[in-house]
């Protein structure tokens, strides 16, 4: 899977979900935690997460939603 389509996934997820563990986001996209981990922080740097979301202890979670 490209590095463009777990982006992707990612963000869906956690739109759905409102919050993923690394482990969640590793079983749903097949990917090992340096994958998930590394993607997170790229997706972070690219301020394509939304506002509100922030690390958590072992993931990720949307506090708040908007903007």
């Amino acid at each position: 899977m490209l590095a463009e389509e777990r982006f992707a996934m990612i963000l869906d997820l956690l739109a759905q979900k409102r919050s993923a563990t690394v482990l969640e986001l590793c079983d749903a996209l097949d990917a090992s935690e340096s994958t998930i981990r590394r993607d997170l922080t790229q997706l972070d740097r690219q301020g394509l997460l939304k506002k509100g979301t922030r690390r958590c202890h072992a993931g990720w979670a949307h506090t708040v939603f908007g903007g």
